[in-house]
């Protein structure tokens, strides 16, 4: 097989095929390329010229690039103490390499250029083009999804080359509030001035929207309420800001948590003790 190449003035062999069939890989879109074959036969007559040795006429050609990369690989990690998903994602050389060389299969090429990353909050959400990263060939990507409201979500990403020709979906990954630690409320701080526990905080707050919290006294009077998921009491009665006594306080809490369904409401019930001093 005879080519030349662009700006060329002459043909260069360029390979050889025991099929009638070439494939010519590696042209620049949009160039023209021109070719002609060299064909080596023999019959097995006697005093007959062996080889027998055919040229094609000339052809030109101008590629143009309508096949879409491989189908890419997704991984996910969730990173809850930063409200941030992980995307690991790869091509594997291996399936580029067999739909190269298969000449029946339905084609994808090695050519990308980019990913396109998709994300859905909830399950009844559409997937939204949120994000874009570069292709490494043969190697693992990575996309940190970042400042989240809640981990929450399914994601899939594509492969796109130049062109804009882009591939199949991945596989969908989905996550959902149950990734991460449940929210909870310590049942003793110690709100003496000395920076360390001197708020009531909750062991984890991923995943919240919002709750509704009462914090009463043992005659049933409310000391503090708040809708802020971090609850930050300092331990002083809100209706006057005094220091409450040290006791053990109850408290009723409605939790509004970020599901991929949506929001899910949970009630928490229990008490918390205020420590102050030697007490």
């Amino acid at each position: 097989v005879y080519r030349k190449d662009p700006g060329a003035t002459s043909y260069d062999s360029i390979g050889r095929t025991y099929i009638p069939v070439y494939r010519d890989t590696g042209l620049v879109n949009n160039e023209q390329y021109c070719y002609y074959i060299k064909a080596f036969g023999h019959y097995s007559l006697p005093g007959l010229i062996d080889p027998l040795i055919n040229f094609s006429q000339l052809t030109c050609a101008t590629p143009v690039d309508n096949v879409p990369p491989c189908t890419p690989m997704l991984w996910e990690e969730t990173l809850c103490d930063e409200n941030t998903n992980l995307l690991k994602m790869i091509i594997p050389v291996d399936t580029c390499a067999y739909y190269q060389n298969c000449f029946l299969c339905d084609k994808c090429d090695c050519d990308a250029e980019k990913y396109y990353i998709y994300y859905a909050q909830t399950l009844s959400d559409e997937l939204q083009l949120i994000d874009s990263v570069d292709y490494i060939f043969n190697d693992t990507v990575y996309y940190y999804h970042e400042n989240l409201e809640a981990v929450v979500g399914c994601y899939t990403v594509t492969a796109v080359d130049s062109l804009g020709n882009e591939s199949a979906m991945s596989n969908k990954i989905c996550i959902d509030y149950d990734e991460c630690p449940a929210y909870g409320i310590p049942n003793v701080f110690t709100p003496n001035g000395d920076g360390f526990n001197d708020y009531l905080l909750p062991y984890s707050s991923a995943n919240v929207d919002h709750i509704d919290l009462k914090i009463f006294n043992r005659w049933g009077k409310i000391m503090y309420e708040t809708d802020d998921p971090e609850i930050n009491w300092d331990g002083k009665n809100q209706n006057n800001n005094q220091d409450c006594p040290a006791a053990p306080y109850f408290y009723v809490c409605d939790v509004y948590i970020i599901t991929i369904e949506g929001l899910k409401k949970i009630n928490l019930q229990g008490s918390v003790t205020i420590v102050r001093g030697n007490n």
